[in-house]
């Protein structure tokens, strides 16, 4: 079978001048085929807002060559995120095995003590029978696995330190998922049960007082439980305040110093929308404007009469006569 190298490009349509303007992108559709059979794809324009089927996005480390204003729009509509680590390496073969292992004892473990799945405490009693005093028991029996298998654990971490986990973009493409897997090769592991893991690889690290990458992805798996248990609704995808997510990430990586910003705006509980189109002019512009328009607001509010962005003409002043402010506002028109 020949490779048909043919692509017609087929530019996005035209955004309306009125209404609600729809976020269209392009969907590769990619056909099964054997490993040594050439690729065989369509490519076809949809609206995100209305996507006309399932689709998967795939999270990886990248460097943008220009922003995407519904970046995150992408990641909330598909069905299942990708985080694509590579190529599969013999340690990431074993982290995934001992991940998957000891997802499987926890679970075993929650069964088997009567664990809720969503963290709601018992009535009050005898600690070490509560669910929160069975939940730290199983905490405990886990960590002593995880501690019993040197090279198990060893590669577990070693997983969590790829580039992957340093990178700012890659945290709003897995906070918005509804769900995520992750990928090396033909290995995969649900990236939430991954996630769950982190307390272990944290506590082996030693204790670190200052805001790491793990910490915060440790946040992203915790979080949702936490708000569960205090039955408290905070706003969609947030992990937060700006303030405190802005600490958190300061290991994380990125080219341009303003994705520290970009990347988290819809993860904020400030629910900031990001303008990517804006030069450092319009900026300076937009600043001068509003610099004025305060300082106007603030010298009218001591005297209207003093009031710098309006005419004279156009100000109240009832000391003036019908005839003179009929005159200057006539002058004022002409």
């Amino acid at each position: 079978m020949e490779a048909q190298a043919t692509h017609v490009h087929q530019p996005l349509p035209p955004l309306p001048a009125l209404g609600p303007k729809p976020h269209f992108t392009r969907i590769l559709t990619l056909f099964p085929g054997d490993m040594d059979t050439p690729l065989f794809c369509t490519m076809q324009i949809i609206d995100l807002n209305h996507p006309p089927f399932a689709f998967e996005a795939l999270s990886y480390v990248w460097e943008r060559a220009r922003q995407v204003q519904y970046m995150r729009l992408v990641y909330k509509r598909a069905s299942r995120t990708i985080v694509w680590l590579g190529e599969k390496q013999d340690w990431t073969e074993t982290a995934i095995a001992f991940a998957k292992e000891l997802v499987s004892l926890k679970a075993d473990f929650i069964g088997n003590l009567g664990l809720s799945s969503g963290g709601e405490a018992d009535p009050a009693g005898d600690p070490a029978q509560t669910d929160q005093g069975r939940r730290s028991y199983a905490y405990s029996l886990l960590s002593n696995v995880f501690k019993g298998n040197q090279e198990g654990a060893e590669a577990l971490s070693k997983l969590f330190g790829c580039e992957y986990f340093t990178r700012v973009w890659c945290i709003q493409e897995v906070v918005a998922s509804s769900s995520s897997m992750l990928k090396s090769a033909d290995l995969e592991i649900d990236m939430k049960d991954l996630l769950s893991l982190l307390p272990f690889v944290i506590d082996r690290r030693g204790l670190n007082l200052e805001p790491t990458a793990l910490q915060l992805w440790r946040g992203i798996f915790e979080m949702p439980l936490l708000y569960a248990q205090l039955n408290h609704s905070p706003p969609e995808g947030s992990l937060g305040t700006m303030l405190v997510i802005l600490t958190s990430i300061r290991d994380f990586g990125a080219t341009d110093p303003r994705d520290r910003i970009f990347a988290i705006l819809g993860i904020t509980d400030e629910g900031l929308e990001p303008v990517y189109t804006i030069t450092e002019s319009n900026w300076l512009g937009d600043v001068a404007r509003k610099g004025y328009s305060w300082i106007s607001r603030r010298i009218n509010s001591i005297s209207p009469v003093l009031e710098p962005n309006r005419h004279p003409a156009l100000i109240p002043n009832y000391n003036k006569s019908m005839r003179d402010v009929y005159q200057e506002f006539t002058r004022y028109c002409i």
